[in-house]
Parts: structure tokens; sequence; C-alpha cells
């Protein structure tokens, strides 16, 4: 669970009442609370105070309305220290009042809460005893008893005996006035009844209902109902529909209370997406969709800007359906445009069409057209889904033309089945439909047409239900919270199954009740229900708990095949997955002859497996298998006896294809039965099946065969049976999968061998496996090592199957290279590239802390492990100098260990220490560092158009020895010498920057921070802000002169950069230049030619 985060905002206004704001956030749970605060004078100073915690301590911003960021300067005074942030108006104006927000966030995330101000204008003094001038009733009524005097004060009231007088007829008034409990939000399932209860106090006729500004009628009907009995009222809406969500609220005597009605069995969701729109420069660009649910806020964005309306956008709602209004769009508004409600979005593109500029010469006129043949392009892309589990799901695009299209789903090709549909409406329009979706259709989900591609996550959840669910790992702990709102405080028992629980692990406060599981098992999965009881009545809430164990065991463990060398094993998923996804199989090895388990695999992604290299023949072997998810490995399952790694049908049966046949040959069984083998049968299995066929019989003398009636490109197993005069034996071992394709060919060699932690015993080397596996599976590698003065490759043990190997022994003080080839069912590929010659001593090693901090005055301890053989020397360096006690630093060295000692730290011990190691063999160093980070590396911008581009980075390579907080960045003119920030708050390592001016040539810089400042920029390569020129297949340009033109021909010539056309006319005119300001292109005509290039500055 996500630290909390407190945050305490308190009102003060000087003079006045003073109002606070208490709001706890846990993550999911995040509750608001609204206060209303009156200022009851101008030129007041009013201050805003917030109290935050968490881990870390989040920092603060304060907002104005919705969008308006407050600021340091003139009448506003902000400031933050430690986990007190404080926000001052000082001399407050009519113009102050509004809703005021202080926004609170760390990296785990944020939270707000509002505060309305409302400034009066100042009320004139009276005479000092006068209150009959001051309606002091009125006066009292908001006002905190403690600011009384104060309050009087500030209208000049010294008559404390009639102030006291009036607060006990204001205290009167009070007990004998009514008092109204609030109604609660209300959550309910279809077709189920909600009601909104109240208890008034003092009996008044004056109460209505309503449903938004829309009065409920007092009479029952089958919808509504309104019951009074005694001081409780409620309101009763039956056989609930989405219709009903929205906003319901009870006035009592001209005072309304409000609440809100959730339909829990409807998902919020868009009906109708945004869709791309392609518009015209001086057009109207109309957006809108549907949403499941009426009245819901929508937040408009144009590239990730917030919209507003303005004399050009238009912002409208109506119920369910909402609309964006763009009028006169000009090339700058090319966009995405997003639509936000909630946690959900869709978005579209924005696509304007340029105007062609013509330019008139004399008497003649030319005039240019362009018809653009691009590649197919998405003009509706696939947007983000969200299903819930047994839903069907429908992802649906639109194209250009008509083309096919590929889907895929995580990188896989889908393909049609009785679940999944593939369908093309028309000829653009394309859907892929999942029927009854579950949670194995979660994923990335692509379509492809061409070079273009479109993306959309699809997240599959759980059908809602009434009750609470909490998911928790085996092991971990689970703390389960449930708030209330009752008064005097609640007590609380809590039930699993019914079963009452302990209350040593249950803590009930005034506003919630918890319950604490230190280890969750899976006995504590089920449901929970608390009850809360005080005198006024109870209440009950319930959790459901699911507890993810690691798997069962598997089922149906067996050995299906040997061969020499090889066993194959198969077996059935376990009946428990754990309550996770099974991510795949661990299968393990072992001579019966010893008690080691040796891992063969731990990344078997299906129910079958065949162990390699295994001794052939004379050594038994019993294999194990379990199932592992993402909690961890399963209970294993063992074969049930051992067996040896050979062939059952004399030799291994050999299969020979090329893309029209496959020739397999044999060796007759070890024993006949006591009668003469009478021939053989030829039996296969498609990859895809599990039912082997005959394919073809040959007589006992023919120990070969050929079959032609296969398909190219699939896969195959074959066997062979022999038979006798008493029938059919049992069948050999089944070839491995072989593909009907021209012949296999031996592997590349490896790639990139590697080599680390040598010792004077044993090296570890690493690889790649080869580009290309000659058309069949790799089977393992071969390690080999030559001793320097020798041309002899001696391998180091047996075949492996992971790409990587410990080599040892080795002998001491010798040198040697290593290499590595492949193989595959062909053959051992040629070497890879030996390594260099690398000599087996026991490497120099040298550890110290990354870093630490510590408070001036306290002692620095800096120790430090160095390994090496001989012994090493040692040196303690700060700041190129070396360290030498002296009454304030000493330095222990002992064998293996090194430690500099400073007592009473200063500032000044802050910086970079170096420990340096050298022997005759070899040196090394490393280094403590209390300081301010580097600069960022690779630092880039992409995505670059006229009015914004992309920044990434990657962090420094040295964070200064403490966690980088944020980063800092800047932008400046390259004309200019002055940097303005852009923002010093950001916490990820991109941003994208926006507002740029059209073809300004601009330079921006990074920097990271840590808790000792700022450090050293990374500065980016100075871009200009511009559109990117297109590629496009074709052109056409039509010219038309007035007078003198004969005839043209237009001539496509390929260049790197550009695309050019030569125009052959029989005309000579003068240097003619047009802009065509959609695709940034401009044409000289000069004498004969036509060139198109990118456009220069005009």
């Amino acid at each position: 669970m996500s630290p909390l985060i407190l945050l305490f905002i308190k009102l003060h206004i000087p003079n006045s009442s003073k109002c606070s704001l208490c709001l706890l956030a846990s993550n999911p749970l995040i509750i608001f609370v609204a206060l209303l605060c009156t200022l009851s004078r101008a030129g007041s100073l009013a201050t805003f105070t917030a109290k935050v915690g968490g881990d870390p301590i989040p920092n603060v911003k304060w907002m104005k309305g919705k969008w308006r960021q407050l600021n340091q300067g003139g009448r506003m005074i902000i400031q933050q220290k430690g986990d007190e942030a404080k926000l001052e108006i000082k001399d407050a104006m009519k113009t102050d009042s509004g809703q005021y927000r202080c926004v609170a966030f760390n990296e785990h995330g944020e939270i707000e809460s509002v505060v309305n101000l409302q400034v009066e204008e100042r009320k004139k003094q009276v005479i000092e005893g006068d209150l009959r001038a001051i309606d002091i009733m009125e006066l009292l009524k908001n006002v905190d008893p403690k600011e009384y005097e104060k309050y009087a004060r500030m209208y000049g009231i010294t008559d404390f005996r009639g102030l006291l007088q009036a607060f006990e007829m204001l205290k009167e008034k009070m007990i004998k006035d009514w008092l109204v409990k609030p109604i609660r939000d209300q959550h309910v399932k279809p077709k189920g009844t909600a009601t909104f209860s109240c208890d008034v106090v003092k009996d008044t006729p004056n109460i209505k209902w309503y449903k938004g500004e829309e009065e409920i009628p007092l009479e029952p009907n089958d919808k509504t109902e309104i019951v009074k009995d005694g001081p409780h009222i409620y309101l009763k809406i039956k056989n609930c529909t989405p219709d009903d969500v929205g906003e319901y609220a009870i006035e009592v005597e001209a005072f309304t209370f409000i609440t809100i009605y959730f339909f829990s069995g409807v998902r919020l969701k868009f009906i109708t997406p945004l869709k791309d729109q392609t518009v015209k420069e001086g057009e109207t660009a109309y957006f809108d969709f549907e949403l499941s649910h009426e009245n819901m806020p929508v937040t408009w964005y144009k590239n990730d800007k917030k919209l507003h309306n303005s004399r050009t956008v238009r912002i409208s709602a109506e119920g369910k359906n909402h609309k964006l209004e763009i009028s006169e769009v000009t090339l700058d508004d090319i966009s995405e445009i997003k639509a936000v409600v909630k946690d959900l979005h869709s978005q579209a593109a924005l696509k304007v069409l340029g105007n062609i500029l013509c330019c008139h010469m004399l008497s003649s006129t030319i005039s240019v057209y362009f018809n653009i043949y691009a590649d197919p392009y998405f003009t509706v892309k696939l947007q983000d889904y969200t299903a819930i589990e047994k839903d069907d799901v429908i992802l649906e695009c639109e194209l250009s033309k008509d083309v096919p299209v590929k889907w895929y789903k995580d990188g896989e090709e889908l393909v049609a089945s009785k679940r999944i549909s593939i369908k093309t409406d028309g000829k653009y329009k394309h859907s892929l439909i999942i029927k009854d979706c579950g949670f194995i259709d979660e994923g990335e989900y692509t379509v492809t047409a061409g070079q273009d591609k479109s993306v959309a996550e699809l997240i599959i959840t759980e059908a809602p239900t009434g009750d609470q669910d909490l998911v928790v790992d085996v092991g971990q702990p689970l703390t389960m919270v449930v708030p209330y709102d009752a008064y005097p405080r609640a007590e609380a028992e809590w039930l699993h199954e019914d079963e009452a629980l302990p209350t040593q692990t249950v803590d009930t406060t005034a506003d919630s009740t918890s319950f604490r599981i230190p280890s969750a098992k899976p006995s504590h999965k089920g449901s929970y229900k608390v009850i809360l009881k005080n005198k006024h009545g109870k209440a009950e809430a319930r959790i459901n708990v699911q507890v993810i164990n690691v798997p069962g065991p598997v089922r149906n463990l067996e050995v299906t095949e040997t061969f020499d060398g090889e066993v194959s094993l198969a077996w059935e998923e376990p009946e428990s997955d754990g309550g996770s996804k099974i991510t795949g199989y661990v299968v393990e090895r072992r001579d019966i002859k010893r008690k080691t388990w040796i891992l063969a695999t731990d990344r078997a992604d299906s129910c079958e497996y065949t162990v390699t290299g295994l001794q052939k023949g004379g050594v038994e072997y019993l294999f194990r298998v379990s199932a592992k998810n993402r909690v961890g490995t399963g209970e294993p399952v063992v074969t049930d006896k051992p067996v040896e790694a050979k062939s059952r049908f004399g030799k291994k049966i050999v299969a020979d294809v090329n893309r029209s046949s496959a020739t397999l040959t044999w060796e007759p069984p070890e024993y006949d039965g006591g009668s003469p083998i009478t021939g053989y049968v030829i039996e296969l299995r498609d990859r895809g099946s599990i039912k082997w066929e005959p394919a073809m019989t040959t007589p006992a003398h023919e120990l070969s065969a050929t079959l032609t009636d296969v398909v190219e490109n699939k896969e195959y197993f074959f066997r062979v049976r022999a038979q006798n005069q008493v029938g059919v034996g049992k069948p050999s071992a089944s070839t491995h999968a072989v593909k009907i394709t021209d012949p296999i060919a031996v592997p590349d060699p490896p790639e990139n061998v590697k080599w680390r932690d040598p010792t004077s015993k044993s090296i570890f080397l690493m690889w790649d496996p080869p580009k290309y596996d000659g058309g069949s599976r790799i089977k393992g590698y071969i390690v080999e090592k030559c001793q320097r003065g020798t041309d002899k490759w001696e391998p180091c043990g047996e075949p492996l199957i992971e790409t990587k190997m410990k080599v040892e022994p080795l002998q001491e003080g010798e040198w040697y290279a290593y290499r590595v080839k492949a193989l595959n069912r062909q053959g051992a590929s040629k070497p890879s590239h030996p390594t260099d010659e690398i000599q087996a001593v026991d490497a120099m090693d040298v550890k110290l802390l990354a870093g630490i901090t510590v408070k001036a005055g306290t002692k620095i301890e800096l120790p430090a492990t160095v390994t090496g053989k001989p012994e090493p020397r040692i040196t303690w360096t700060k700041a190129e100098n070396i360290l030498r006690p002296d009454k304030r630093i000493s330095i222990e060295t002992k064998p293996n260990h090194s430690t500099v000692i400073i007592a009473d730290s200063k500032r000044s011990d802050s910086g970079t220490y170096i420990i340096e190691a050298v022997n005759t063999r070899s040196s090394n160093h490393c280094y403590v560092s209390t300081d301010k980070p580097g600069p960022p590396a690779a630092f880039d911008v992409s995505e670059i158009t006229n009015v914004s581009c992309l920044l990434t980075w990657n962090p420094p390579r040295d964070d200064g020895g403490s966690k980088i907080t944020n980063y800092v960045l800047e932008q400046r003119a390259a004309d200019s010498e002055i940097w303005h920030k852009l923002s010093s708050t950001i916490k990820e390592t991109k941003f994208k920057v926006t507002n740029l001016t059209p073809l300004k040539e601009y330079i921006f810089r990074v920097s990271a921070e840590n808790m000792y400042g700022v450090g050293e920029p990374a500065l980016s390569q100075p871009i200009i802000a511009k559109y990117p020129f297109g590629k496009f297949m074709k052109m056409v340009a039509v010219l038309s002169l007035g007078t003198g033109l004969n005839g043209l021909t237009l001539i496509k010539i390929n260049g790197s950069d550009a695309i050019k056309y030569q125009l052959k006319i029989r005309h000579s005119s003068k240097i003619i230049i047009f802009f065509w300001n959609i695709l940034s292109l401009y044409i000289k005509v000069k004498y004969h030619s036509c060139i198109i290039t990118k456009s220069p500055e005009p």
C-alpha cells in the first residue's frame, strides 16, 4: 500500500471566522470535503495554511479556480517549510472571491482540497454602544465563539455585556432551530431501489426534493416515493436504471443539502467515441461523443493543453452528448484532440488542408494543382478499450483506402476462430470482435496497413459487485479499512465467513475501522463482514479477499518419447493456478544415483518439453515439473519410474525434407517378437493435432520411405511401427516436429561472447544466440578453450542449452582464449570469434558505499572492502588531495578492509572520497559522492512541429550520492542569451514543449536535482520549430500560361532528400516562386526545370 498523504488545510481571515479542512488519502480511496469561508471586510489579510504529510513530504501548489496557478509576487505570498505550506493575500479585494485549491503531490500521486473565499465590502463603523445599528444575531451567526471579542472590536463594539446577551439569544435560537443529518451518496445495482434518508429535529413543512434542477413530486408514483416518519424523511427511487443517475438534493427551509446517486450496474464508457476530422483552412471543425451517463464533467485537450470557451472554441454538453467546435481553423490547429472523463479518455486527430497560393505575373498566370497519392493511413484509429469480463469486445478502425490489414496481439498475429472474428465493413472500415472476453484477452492490440499502424490496449475488469474486493499475495500483509460517519463513535465487530475475529488486530477510530493480517495465508481467503453499532443503530459492510498463492501440482506427468540423449515429457495444467495466471513451468532432471536435481529449464511455456544434453544410455533419469505464477513456484511432480535417454527402435528415425516431401530412414527393431518382420507402417501427426494417422506401408527389406502427401510449411511428427505375422508392434520414438520446407543447414556461429568474474580457478562466459538457426531449432552449445602456446581447442564440458557457462577448473596463472559453437539437428556451427586471452588469476575488487548523508558535528565512517592477491596498497583521496591522519581524520587498514573515520564532521567534508588499491597485477578504485548530480544523459529533441517538440533524456550517470528528486528544464531562443524556465518539478525523463513560435530557432537544457541542489545542465542541439518534410509516392503538376506554352511533360527523377520533377516546356519564363503552406513546399520554375524540395525561408 502506498504511503499516506495527509493534507490539513486551514483558512484564516483576520477579524473573521477561522475554518479548517482535513483530507486523508490512502490509495485507492480519496475523500474530498469542501468548506465555505467568508471574509467579512475588504482590505484584510487572508491566510491559507496547509499541513501535509507523506513519504516523501509532498510539494504543494495553489490554484484559483480550475486552471489558474498562483505564483509568488504582488499581493500573493507563497511559502512552504517542511510539512507546512502557506498562501497569504494582502489587502483582499472583492475580486479575490472565489474557489481556491491546494494540491499536494509526491511520487505516489496527488490529492487536493478546495476552500471557497468570499470577500465582502467593509461595513461602516457604528457608534460605540449602539447595538441597534447592527443585527447582532446575524453578526454572530457564522462566527467561532473564540472570535466573538475580536469580531466585536472590528465593528467598534465595546458593549461586551450586550454582546454576551446576544450570544445567549443565539444559543437559545440554535437549540430551538431544526438540525439536519446530511444525506449520503448511494450506489445501487440495476433494478434495485435507492433510498435517501434525512433526520429533521424540528418539524417544518418547507421540505422539497430535487433531481438536478427538477423538483420531485410529493405524491408517490411508479418511480419515486417521499415518506415522512416522525423526524425521519426518506426519498425512494424504484427500479433504478442508468437514466436515474444524477445529483439529488433536499431543501429544508431554503437551505439545500446535496448528494449523488451512482448506478453500480453500468460502467461509465464512451457509447460513441471521438472520430478524426479533416477540414479545410478557415472552416469549422466539429468533435462530438456520447457517454453512457448524463451530466458527467468533461475536460477537452488540444495536444495536452486544456481548452476553454473562447472566440474560436465552443464547448457544449446536453445530457450524455458532448460537443467541441473549433472555428476558423488554421494549420497551427493540426493536433490531437482528447476528451477526458474521470479515468477514461477518447482522442482523435484534427487535420487541416491548406490553401494553394497562386502568383500572377504580367499577363501570364501559372496555376499549380497537386494530387497526393500517399501510402494508406488510418483515418479512425483504434481506441483503448476497457471491458467487463464475459462481455463482447469490438475494436474498430477506418483506413484512407481499400487495402488488407493484419491484426496482432502482443506481437503475435491473430487469426479468426470461434471466439475471434475479423470483419471488413465496406472498403475502409475494419473491426476485430472478441466474444465472451476473459482476462487472457488483456494486452496490446495492433492493426497494420502498409507502413501505418494503430495500437490500443484492452483491459478486462471483473463484473461489478456491491462488495469491496481486495487481492493480496500469500505472505504479504493486508489491512482492510472501512470508513464510516457516525456520532457517537461506533463499535466494530469483524467476522470471517460469519465467524467472529479476534479484537487484537482491530483498530477502530472516530471515522474508520480496520482489520490487519500480518501475513496472508490461503485460509484468509473469503468474505469478511464488519458490523458497526452505536446507540442510533447499526450498519454492515462486506469485503471479499482473494489470496494469490503459488499454483498447485501439475497433472498426469509422463515420459512420451525417449531419444539418444533426449527425453520428451508431457503433462496437464494444475487444477489450481493459485489465483494468478500460469507464467511457465520449471523442468528438472536427476540421475537416480545422485540426490541433486539439475535445472533443465525454468521457461517452458507449454505442457510439453524435451530435455536434451543427457547421456546416451547406461544412465537412468527421473524428471520433475512444477508450475509457476507471479507469486512463485508450486509443488513439483516427479515421474513415476526412471528412464534411459535412448531410442526404443534401433537408431533414431531420420527425416530429410524439402518443400514437397519428407524422406524417413530407420533401422529394424532390436527384437522381432520371435517372428520375422513382414513390413513397416509409417504414421504421421499434424503438430496441431493429437491423432496419429497411417501414411503408408513398406515391405520388410525397405528401411526408408518418401511421403509426398504433406503440405508445405506445415509441421509434422513421424514414427514407424514394425509388423510380423502376429500383428503390428509398438511405435518407435517420434521425430521432432519437422517443417516441410527446403533442407536445413548448420546454424550461424554464436555472437558477442563476453566474460566476467575471472578467478584463478574459473571464469563465467555469456553469449548471444546465432542470427540464423539453419532452419532447425538450436539444441545446445559447445564451449571450447585454448591455452596460450598451443593450437588445441578443448571442450569445456558437455553441451548445454543455456547461453551462459561457468568454465572450471582452470590452471592458475595460465592464459586462455574461449569460443562457442551452436548445435542444431544438422550439426555444429562454425566457432564464434574467440575472446582475447584471459589470465586465470584472482581479480582485485574494491567495494565502497554508494553515498551517505550525515548531519554536521556527527562522526563519518567510510568502510571499504578490498580483495586481491598480492595484498594491494591502499590510498584515500578527496578532491585530488591524499588523506592523511590528523586530529579529526583517522585511517584504519587491515587485511581486506580499510576505513576512513572523520570525527566532528563539517560541511566542508562533503564531496567525493576515492579509495585506490594497487598491486603488482592491477589497480581499482571506488568513491562515495555527497554532491550535486551530474548532467542528464542522451538529451534528445524529437517530434518537432511548428509549435511544439518532445524532449527526452536519461538519468545522469552520477546522481551525486543522493536520489534524483526532479528535473529543471529551460529554453532560450538561439539569438538570445536569456534562459526561460519551462518547469522545475518534472519527475519523468520526458517533457512536451508547446507554444513555440513557428520557424524560430531554440536551444533547450535540462538539469537534475537532488537533496544537495541542481547539477550541471545537458544542452540540446539547436532546432527550428517547423514541420518535417512529408514523404509522397506520386505528385502531379498541371501548369497553364496565358500565352507561349505549346506543351509540357512531367518526369519524376529519384533523389535522396527531395522529390525532383523535370518540366519540359517550349517556353522560357522568368524565375517564379510559389509557396504551398500545407506541406511547406515551394516550386521554382526557371527555364525548363521544376524542382520540389523542402521550403526555404521566403
